[in-house]
């Protein structure tokens, strides 16, 4: 019977950066993506949202002498025009093939006004939830100078110029005031102006005035104080430009291929620094996730025991040794070699050991506590030798207190300890002692409880509550999905992205700006 001290919660949480590790990695790429998120994959929207808010503000000052700002009046007003972007984005015309609707705000919260619209070919305007338009694409917008946030939010020059261009084109819409006042929309009149709000609308004529603008608006800053900030970004597109003309590639792949080049073929003391920050990202990335296995091997072992100390829950995969196929492939190992010193350890790992591949969180999930243990120890043990020439020569970004650079201090000084001393060590100093303190830190900030397990006298106790280990959520593929939406990069095939001739172009500008 599992009975424990939270059974019964109705309101589950699920914790998810319960080492404190991941906003590690979110910080690091946030610095070379311009503001972009991981909830904001379309360029459309860096449009729409300045030219949805200038009209919203144009309409409500001639109406009113004094205007009061309320958000949940703009929230209808956005939440109406999600329903024109879905529809527009959506509907199709005799012979054409049905669109794709991935990344489109309000597709599950209107999808019932987008049936009435297919049925009986009009919908009712009415506020209907939704209106994330703001709050999904301020920041992207405010990276770009389009936008400064704010309540309520400031238009700046630039996001004046996508007002002007797209207004200009909208003379004649008779839809606009349905966007105040709600009312019935047919999709006659949709699929007439649809290339004015469609997501994909950008490479049509009628966007192609504001596609130029976000391009612009994507190379060169505004503010003399964003330099830094727009060169980073920069180079990420130079990067993403040329390794995308060279070979088709996913957001994984890039990041992956870097890795294993810079880490694999010996120090380059003339590395770009965008190259140097994508490793040193993925290499985060790599080792917090190996972490939080172990942390996830540790909390799913004491489930099943309920109570137990961490010698105890060590002995219990140690009596172990077998090695799923999937995983032998990745790391050309056949046993689990608990029995090793750390030496012999290490003479008996392969050089590139998971430095191409790396298994699918996918599996490891699904994996037994003691192959999760395994294949968290090897990712932190082939993040630390991979990284050695790059620590030494200062190119490694460190972090004091983090725990990866713990687990490296570790490792630097395991010397004639066996392995199972030094996964024993990284267990408890790295995933389990993080794990407590971040939590009991929310908790005392007012945060929800996210405790896997807690200590309970001379053992730990499960709450019964599962750990879900995997990759910090990247911006890098939301940032290539908006080349995609400007013409940079093709629509992508099977994930993958190739530059366009218009890619080209603008690589051939980014290597004159330098």
């Amino acid at each position: 019977m599992d009975i424990f001290w939270n059974s019964g919660e109705r309101e589950k949480v699920q914790g998810l950066d319960f080492l404190n590790v991941r906003s590690i990695d979110q910080a690091m790429e946030k610095q070379w993506v311009a503001g972009i998120t991981t909830i904001s994959p379309r360029a459309r929207y860096l449009s729409l949202l300045p030219w949805a808010l200038s009209l919203y503000y144009e309409r409500e000052l001639k109406a009113q002498t004094s205007v009061q700002y309320d958000y949940q009046h703009l929230r209808h007003f956005l939440s109406r025009l999600e329903v024109i972007i879905l529809a527009a984005s959506s509907l199709t015309k005799p012979g054409e093939s049905i669109p794709k609707t991935t990344s489109i705000l309000g597709r599950d919260t209107h999808k019932n006004l987008l049936l009435q619209l297919q049925d009986s070919g009009y919908v009712e305007l009415e506020p209907n939830g939704g209106g994330a338009i703001a709050r999904t694409y301020v920041r992207p917008c405010q990276g770009f100078d389009i936008l400064e946030s704010g309540a309520p939010i400031k238009l700046l020059e630039r996001g004046r110029k996508l007002y002007d261009a797209k207004q200009r084109l909208l003379a004649g819409c008779p839809f606009i005031d349905n966007l105040f006042t709600g009312g019935k929309v047919t999709a006659e009149d949709i699929l007439t102006w649809r290339d004015h709000f469609s997501i994909t609308g950008l490479l049509s004529a009628a966007g192609t005035e504001e596609k130029n603008l976000l391009v612009s608006f994507f190379l060169t800053s505004l503010n003399p104080q964003n330099e830094p900030h727009y060169q980073r970004f920069r180079g990420t597109l130079k990067w993403i430009l040329m390794r995308a003309r060279e070979n088709p590639s996913s957001p994984g792949d890039l990041i992956a291929e870097e890795y294993s080049q810079c880490l694999g073929n010996g120090l380059n003391a003339n590395l770009e620094a965008v190259r140097v920050a994508w490793v040193n990202y993925e290499l985060r990335r790599r080792g917090h996730w190996g972490l939080e296995l172990l942390l996830s091997a540790f909390s799913n072992t004491l489930k099943t025991l309920v109570t137990a100390n961490l010698d105890e829950i060590i002995s219990e995969w140690i009596d172990e040794d077998e090695i799923p196929e999937y995983l032998r492939s990745a790391i050309a190992i056949h046993n689990t070699p608990w029995e090793l010193s750390w030496k012999e350890f290490l003479a008996s790992i392969p050089e590139n050991l998971l430095l191409h591949k790396t298994p699918s969180t996918g599996e490891s999930r699904n994996s037994r506590p003691h192959i999760q243990a395994f294949l968290g120890f090897l990712l932190v043990v082939s993040c630390w030798c991979h990284s050695q020439p790059w620590r030494e020569n200062k190119l490694l970004r460190t972090f004091e207190k983090g725990p990866l650079d713990f687990a490296f201090e570790i490792l630097d000084q395991a010397g004639g300890k066996s392995i199972v001393e030094v996964l024993s060590q990284l267990v408890g100093d790295c995933a389990v002692t993080p794990h407590l303190q971040t939590t009991w830190r929310k908790m005392g900030n007012g945060q929800k409880c996210s405790l896997r397990f807690f200590w309970d006298g001379e053992a730990f106790r499960s709450t019964g509550t599962i750990t879900m280990p995997g990759f910090s959520g990247e911006r890098l593929g939301n940032v290539m999905r908006m080349l995609a939406d400007l013409g940079l990069l093709t629509s992508p095939q099977k994930g993958k992205y190739t530059t366009t001739e218009a890619g080209q172009a603008v690589l051939a500008e980014l290597e004159k700006i330098g």
